[in-house]
């Protein structure tokens, strides 16, 4: 194993319900009518410009920085560090020489507002983020292995929705599902066969150990 890519949202750290409230909120104050979370999550795929011009269009702008305001206030409230042992999971990695790269779905100011708080800002060799206009993983994933000169067979995608298998197949890469957020669905991951599922970071940072 030459590269592990990380997904953020639900992997890296419990911030959909950041993300949701965030939203919400920002919406709320752009148009009076505050969305439930469902409706939130109705949109998801797009980064959250995305989500936000699906309910003020031609308001984006304004309402990104309503909406990072809002999540950078809400953070040490909702989502004060990541989930506990990955810490340990990078350091073996690195020690390992594996590199670790994030794909994921959110805007780039939101993740610049996570990885600040986390202090991770140096972790990853490389970060690919969200399009507003649609949800494209396997392309991030593709553009990610090309720079960092990895073969697909040699990588593994870490990443806690069914999209994310769906990405990481069509990619060409082995996909180690996360089913260790509280809102998880481990029994939905496992219907659609992912190569490995794990419901605690613990069992995912044995199986590195023993596999690496």
């Amino acid at each position: 194993m030459d590269c592990v890519i990380f997904d953020f949202d639900g992997t890296i750290a419990n911030t959909v319900p950041l993300c949701v409230e965030a939203l919400r909120r920002a919406v709320q104050n752009l148009t009076g009518r505050k969305p439930t979370a469902a409706e939130i999550e109705s949109t998801f795929g797009p980064s959250e410009e995305g989500t936000l011009a699906a309910f003020a269009p031609g308001r984006t702008d304004e309402g990104m920085q309503i909406y990072l305001g809002l999540y950078r206030e809400l953070h040490p409230v909702l989502c004060p560090a990541p989930f506990g042992g990955l810490e340990q999971v990078f350091s073996f990695l690195r020690e390992k020489g594996v590199k670790t790269a994030l794909v994921t779905g959110k805007s780039a100011p939101s993740l610049a507002i996570d990885l600040e708080l986390f202090g991770m800002r140096d972790l990853f060799c490389h970060i690919e983020t969200g399009n507003p206009a649609r949800a494209d993983k396997p392309v991030c994933i593709a553009r990610t292995l090309s720079r960092l000169g990895v073969l697909p067979r040699n990588a593994l995608y870490v990443g806690d929705t069914v999209s994310d298998i769906f990405s990481a197949r069509e990619s060409g890469m082995r996909i180690a599902s996360a089913a260790w957020a509280p809102a998880a669905n481990a029994e939905e991951l496992a219907r659609h066969r992912p190569d490995h599922l794990f419901t605690s970071v613990g069992a995912f940072a044995a199986w590195l150990k023993q596999t690496i």
